[in-house]
């Protein structure tokens, strides 16, 4: 069955990015973005579809990424933001 991935190149880009800066530079996350990355990533690490090295196989991104992005949207529809 292939996969349909909507996530554009420059979004992946963009939550690289983002992922960098706040783990290396400054996390300028407000605490309610800190609040939700930490509840997108609870739900994703219980999920089945996370493999050992935080990638979706629904969407196929790399989730500590993905998380920091709030405009991106969890493809099963787990995430509640």
């Amino acid at each position: 069955m292939e996969k349909k991935y909507d996530i554009k190149l420059e979004e992946i880009l963009r939550g690289w990015g983002k992922l960098v800066k706040i783990k290396f530079i400054k996390n300028d996350l407000s605490e309610k973005e800190k609040e939700i990355v930490a509840e997108r990533l609870k739900t994703c690490n219980t999920c089945p579809n996370r493999t050992r090295l935080y990638i979706c196989k629904s969407c196929g991104c790399f989730l500590p990424a993905k998380v920091v992005l709030m405009n991106q949207k969890c493809i099963e529809n787990k995430w509640p933001h």
